[in-house]
Order: structure tokens, then sequence, then C-alpha cells
């Protein structure tokens, strides 16, 4: 249940990020041709596109003054979502990661950086998803399958204002 919720708001998400950039951002990886993408279906009419796409998502407006951004967060329940990743990495049924190092991080740290303030959901100000992408060629419908959120928190320069984002660490689902 908790999963699909999950996936709902991460989808809506992703719909609401292309429909206001007008286009959907690419990474490196996308356009490199690899054996991940599928070319032919099976009886079901299923092609996996892609294996493994990955782009960022901003979940706070750096600059609250654009009303576009403004906009394209409008329907984002950000806390709910930064919540939901938590509490799944807390209950034992997401796994963390190190960003780089690819190293496990066990819930009970994350716990003790959260109450040592080495870090404050806060200021999570941006998401990076990796997913899947599928078309069901008889149905005509696409399917995009969260696999991986990795989180970035917010970096401030002397004005208060966000000058980047700090990898903070990966959640495979």
């Amino acid at each position: 249940m908790k999963r699909s919720i999950l996936r709902c708001i991460l989808i809506l998400s992703g719909i609401i990020l292309i429909s206001c950039t007008g286009k959907e951002r690419k990474s490196p990886a996308a356009e490199e041709p690899s054996d991940q993408i599928a070319i032919s279906t099976d009886q079901s009419g299923v092609i996996k596109v892609a294996e493994h796409i990955v782009y960022d998502v901003e979940i706070i407006n750096p600059h609250p003054d654009d009303q576009w951004m403004n906009e394209c967060l409008e329907g984002l329940e950000r806390e709910v979502l930064i919540n939901f990743v938590f509490e799944g990495i807390y209950s034992g049924q997401f796994s963390a990661y190190d960003i780089f190092e690819g190293t496990p991080i066990s819930a009970r740290k994350i716990k003790k950086m959260e109450e040592n303030n080495e870090f404050s959901r806060d200021r999570i100000g941006k998401f990076q998803f990796v997913e899947e992408w599928i078309l069901d060629t008889i149905h005509l419908r696409y399917f995009k399958e969260v696999t991986e959120i990795r989180m970035g928190l917010q970096t401030f320069n002397q004005e208060g204002e966000v000058t980047s984002y700090a990898p903070l660490f990966r959640v495979v689902l």
C-alpha cells in the first residue's frame, strides 16, 4: 500500500516536472546506446525501454519568487514524501546506501545523524530518481517504476541563497 502511494506521488511529481519544463531532462547515460534498452517485445506487448534512467527534481523552490517553479511544485506533498522514505528506512522496508561508495547505511546510523543535527529533513531540496520505463504497446500505456531515490541537501551562500545540493544518501526501494 505504501509503495503504491509512493509510486503515485513520484509519477505525479515526474509528470508535473515534465509539464513545467516543456521537455524532459536526459542524463548523459540516457543518451548513450547500451544493451540496457530493450528493442523487442514479448507476446504481452510489453517493452522495457529504459532500465536505468536518472533525473533530478527540485522539491523545494530555491527561488520563492519564481512563479513557474511554484506552479510546478504546487501539488507536491513534500513532507509526506520525505517522511514516507524515512519511515520505510526505519521500518526496514527500504535500504539506504552511501551515494558514492555504495556501502550500506543502517537505519540506526541515519536516526543518530538526524538526532545529532547532521542534517535536517527541512533541507532536503532535491530528489534524484532512478527509474525503469516500460511501454505496454497493446494497451497503449506508459509506466515508470522508481527503483531508487537519492536525496540532496540544500547548501547556502552567506546571503542565504541556495548554491547547490550536497548528497545525503540513496534509498533502494
